[in-house]
């Protein structure tokens, strides 16, 4: 068994397991461009994976794209992918691009991934200085409901008929989860070789969050994921927040 923390393993399968979900972005943000005018010349993808939301950008609009994510692997597939695109290995918390953006969105709770709250704060601070004026950043997160739910949840899927992989969700404390992954990878010998990945994701209240968004930002808006006003029952917290 091999143990990786990179997403070495997870970024081969990463598109299959995600399937919909790039649909997923497109029906969100359409929705929020009925509500916002935003200025899409200009977008930056924090925590971009293989790149597939990026894709939904097209040059008509949008004349500069760049993503950026902090493992390689992910990176290298979405170069692949995205011929139009700057693609960067960094870390949100501290990403410096020579450049402002009128645009810059962060989804698919990939903030939650911050363990630490002081490290969320620096992603806002760090986005406000990549904005130009009047731009705008969005982002999503599971709420403290989804995060606390007690139940354990296991997924199996088959991937091209021979590699297996198992996901389970559980949670490990107040506001915090943890996603076990294991990939069962068939090689040519007909023998599995077995990896496993864990990813953590912890939230906070969004009280708080709106709160510490008000320092960085003019306005801060939370929605649900059909872009109504957020409510205490909704698993999933969408923040516009204009500079």
């Amino acid at each position: 068994m091999k143990v990786s923390n990179n997403y070495s393993v997870f970024s081969k399968y990463y598109d299959q397991i995600m399937s919909g979900f790039s649909e997923k972005f497109n029906k969100r943000f359409n929705l929020l461009s009925k509500k916002f005018d935003f200025n899409l010349n200009s977008v930056l993808e924090l925590a971009c994976g293989t790149g597939n939301n990026l894709m939904f950008f097209n040059s008509d609009k949008t004349k500069i794209k760049y993503g950026l994510d902090i493992s390689k692997d992910m990176i290298d597939i979405a170069k692949s992918k995205l011929s139009d695109t700057t693609l960067l290995v960094q870390d949100m918390t501290t990403f410096k691009i020579d450049k402002k953006f009128t645009l810059i969105f962060c989804f698919f709770d990939s903030i939650n991934h911050l363990l630490d709250y002081n490290l969320w704060l620096k992603v806002f601070k760090n986005v406000r200085n990549h904005l130009s004026n009047d731009a705008y950043f969005i982002f999503d997160i599971n709420t403290t409901l989804e995060l606390n739910k007690s139940n354990t949840f296991t997924s199996v899927r088959n991937f091209n008929d021979k590699d297996i992989f198992i996901m389970r969700n559980s949670n490990i404390g107040k506001n915090t989860a943890k996603w076990e992954l294991s990939f069962f990878v068939h090689d040519y010998s007909n023998n599995y070789k077995r990896y496993e990945e864990c990813i953590y994701e912890r939230t906070f209240e969004i009280s708080r969050i709106k709160y510490d968004l008000n320092k960085f930002f003019s306005n801060v808006l939370v929605y649900n994921t059909i872009i109504e006003p957020y409510d205490e029952n909704d698993s999933i917290a969408i923040f516009v927040c204009r500079k």
